[in-house]
Parts: structure tokens; sequence; C-alpha cells
């Protein structure tokens, strides 16, 4: 077992050492990176560039052991305790120190204090930590969460009950985008408190961070930056937008945004028809909610989420928690980063329920016969990446009349009557799709979509529920 684990090389959890180091700081940062992280294993007397096993100079070897075992204890702050043993591996000595995953954090070495002694284990290296990954160390292990820590700044109860309405008012939209006929209750004050989202401070109510997030209050990072690339690289950006405002609404935003560039093909198939994306819509609006709930806010750098010709990634700032695992999250294990933003998305029925999220997208995925998501701990950042499956031959965009993009109207042919009747059918399909969308599915103008709707309005054929950015379309009088 251990030989097979030398031969995978050096990781998150394994580090290499071909002698013993005569200066014990050579590799007391890798002890406190893994104690600071899911634990690890070095070895002393295994070279790190061809994994071969050369075993450690002869000498007093249970000496030697104490020896690490005292230098480990004296260096780290708070103290730690490591298993040091020796194996005998293809004839050769070795000293295996296994360090457990610290329930003390943040570990730092003595000589460099708490400010500049912190390390992590990033894939195969030890690097040192950074002061917003060394704060979230310190809330990890105290259970304490950054969403829910106050804000500097004072609110009103308008501000409060604003807050309020906004979240009944989507959670009530996603009830419906789910066909759910869960009875979404009011919330209050008290539910805010409760989850986070406000906190008592000497009698009064005060904002969190978390506050601060679903009202859009800019003090905090809360960005998503969008790109489009054409190939399969960052060389050539063909379209970019930046979307900012209360968390929620940028999970939309997002979400339509990237539907808008993604292949879509529709079927007839007798009286209906169906319209095919490359993603699975609620696959991606997971991935997406996903990477807004469980980011490190602490980062000040954005979310991330680009279009390649052959993938799309999302990258979230902040890495895999402790005794988190790309192998358990698969499982459906989840570990709460933002304890508010989770309660208050549940509530907007925008998660379904703790560690659902990554085995309904495996499953998706599955049933339509795509290639397997990707999820990559990065250490930093997390990633997740859909391989783009492109369901329209490009070759056949130029015919006129049968694009298997979607239908096309010519502007100057085209009856008003023809127009109206396929977007009454889109909108019967889709009820959130998008003005942008609607001008693209019928390869018409945008100018030309609006006049169409207009006319749909007034002739009583179609009506909007809710604004322009949350709304959905209601068909409440089919003519055509």
């Amino acid at each position: 077992m251990l030989m097979d684990e030398i031969l995978q090389g050096e990781s998150a959890t394994v580090e290499f050492k071909e002698q013993l180091p005569e200066k014990s700081s050579k590799y007391m940062k890798t002890v406190v990176a893994f104690a600071n992280g899911r634990g690890g294993r070095i070895y002393f007397g295994v070279r790190d560039v061809d994994h071969a096993v050369v075993g450690v100079a002869p000498g007093n070897l249970f000496r030697t052991m104490d020896a690490i075992t005292t230098a480990i204890a004296d260096s780290c702050e708070p103290t730690i305790f490591p298993d040091v043993s020796a194996m005998n591996i293809e004839g050769k000595q070795v000293i295996v120190v296994d360090i457990q995953a610290g329930r003390q954090r943040p570990y730092y070495l003595k000589s460099q204090g708490m400010m500049h002694g912190v390390y992590v284990r990033v894939s195969g290296t030890t690097r040192p930590a950074d002061r917003n990954y060394i704060e979230e160390l310190m809330l990890e292990d105290s259970h304490r969460y950054y969403d829910q820590l106050p804000a500097d700044y004072e609110i009103t109860a308008s501000d409060i009950e604003n807050l309020c309405n906004s979240l009944y008012k989507t959670a009530v939209e996603n009830a419906d985008r789910k066909s759910s006929s869960v009875d979404i209750r009011r919330i209050n004050a008290n539910t805010l408190l409760s989850w986070g989202v406000l906190a008592e401070r000497s009698g009064k109510l005060v904002p969190t961070n978390a506050f601060s997030l679903l009202t859009g209050h800019y003090n905090l990072p809360c960005k998503v930056q969008c790109g489009v690339f054409r190939g399969s690289s960052r060389a050539l950006l063909v379209g970019r937008q930046e979307f900012q405002g209360p968390i929620q609404k940028q999970v939309q935003d997002v979400y339509e945004y990237v539907l808008t560039k993604c292949g879509l093909r529709t079927e007839i198939r007798g009286l209906y028809r169906y319209d095919s994306y490359e993603f699975p819509k609620e696959s991606l609006r997971e991935a997406i909610v996903n990477a807004v709930v469980h980011r490190s806010y602490l980062e000040h750098s954005d979310i991330t989420v680009f279009l390649y010709d052959d993938r799309l990634e999302i990258t979230s700032p902040g890495g895999l928690l402790q005794t988190v695992t790309i192998e358990r999250i698969k499982e459906g294990y989840s570990k709460v980063r933002n304890r508010a933003l989770t309660d208050a998305f549940i509530y907007m029925n925008l998660i379904d329920q703790y560690g659902s999220g990554i085995p309904r997208i495996l499953e998706e995925f599955r049933q339509e016969g795509l290639v397997e998501p990707q999820f990559v701990d990065m250490g930093a950042d997390f990633r997740v990446i859909f391989k783009r499956r492109h369901i329209f031959d490009t070759n056949d965009t130029d015919d006129a009349n049968t694009d298997t993009k979607g239908e096309t109207i010519n502007d100057t042919n085209a009856t008003e009557d023809s127009i109206d009747e396929k977007i009454c059918e889109i909108m019967q399909q889709d009820n959130e799709v998008t003005v942008n969308r609607l001008a693209e599915r019928l390869h018409t103008s945008r100018s030309t979509v609006l006049r169409s709707i207009k006319r749909l309005k007034n002739n009583g054929l179609v009506q909007r529920i809710g604004d322009n950015r949350n709304g959905k379309w209601q068909v409440v009088n089919v003519k055509y």
C-alpha cells in the first residue's frame, strides 16, 4: 500500500525527502501545511524526481525518529504530535512521518509567528498562507461563518422589510419554475436573525455580510465575470459581461447569459416543440448556485464563467474545506462555508437540500449521455468543467428556412402574424426566455421582437408576470 502511494508521486497529502535534512526547517513548513489541511505523510528516504526508494543514511534509526518527533513538537504552535515510524520498503529503511489534520488551526512555525508562519498545501507544493486564508482557518475551526459576521454600516426597518419581500418573491418564482406546490411562508426580521443575515448588537439589529450580499451592498467582492473565447484557450476573447447586484439575481443573470451563448436544438414531436441545450438547464443553474453560495468571500477575486469552444468552466474563489474531497462531494457529502447564505438560498428554492447538488448534476449528465463533469480542487479555487455538446451543425446555418438553431424570420418578408405566432410558441415552451434569446431564435432584430411583444400584450395574448429582469411570460389567450 505504501509503495502504491510512493509510485503516485507527491500530492496534496504526500511529500518526499531523499535524506533527513540537517536543519528541521527544511521539512517543518510541510508539517504545518499538512496540519492546516487534510493531513499528510512525509517519506524520508524517497527521491522526488523518480520516486525511487533510496533509504535513509545508516545510523541510529530510533534516535533519528525521536529527534524528528521532538523537533516537530518544539517548532510548531499549537503543538503537533506526529506518528513517526520506520518501514522496510524494497529492502531499505524509510522513515514515515504521519501528520493528522489539526483541530486547532491555524498551525504555524513559532519562529515566524502566526502572520508569517502559516503554510498550506496546494497540489504537491507547500506555500505561505495569506491573511484571508488564515482568517478562514480560524473561523472554520471555531465553527463560525464569515457571512454571519456583522457588517460596518447601518440599516433601517424598511431595508429589512425590502429584503424579506425580495427573498419571498424569488422563492415564489422558483417554486413556480419547479412546479412546486409548497406553500411559501412569509419571513421577517426574526427569520433573518435566525439565519445570521442579521445580528443583534446592544439590542439593535445590524446587517451581516450575508445581508450585504443578498442586497448588493458593495462592501464585499461579489461579482461574476463571464467571457466567451474562440478556441480552447484565452487567446481570443469574443465576448464578455460582468454581473453585479444581489447574488441571487446574479445567479439568474449568469444562467440566462450562458444559455444565450450555447447551442440550442429545436425538435417538433407531434404538436409539441422541444428545446435541447448543450447542458442540462438545471445542472447549469446548480453549478452557478454552488459557485455563488460556497465561494470564499474573504478572497477578493471574482467568480469566473468562461465558455470555450469545447467546454464551460465555472471557477469560484476558495478551495474545498477540510474533510471535503472530490470523491466525497460526488457521493453527496457537503460542508457549509456560508451558513446564512445557504439558509437563504434554501428558502428561495435555489437549493433543495444539503449535498444533493453534485450527485444531481452527475445523474442528469448520465441520463443525457453526456461526458461526466470534472470537479477540480485548485487549492485557492474550485472549478467545475462541463464538456460542450455541439448539437447543431454550423454548416447548415445558411439555409434560410430550416436552420437547425431555430426558425429564421426575415424582417422584410415575414408577416406580423407569423412572428407573433412563433414568439407565442417559444414562450409556451420556455416562459423565462429573454428578448435577446427570442431574437436569436428567430434570427431577427431585437426591435422586431419588442414590437411583436407589444402587439401581443395589446391584444391580450401575452402578459408579463413580474419585472423585466426576474419575471416570466404567460400566454393567456392562445390564438395561434
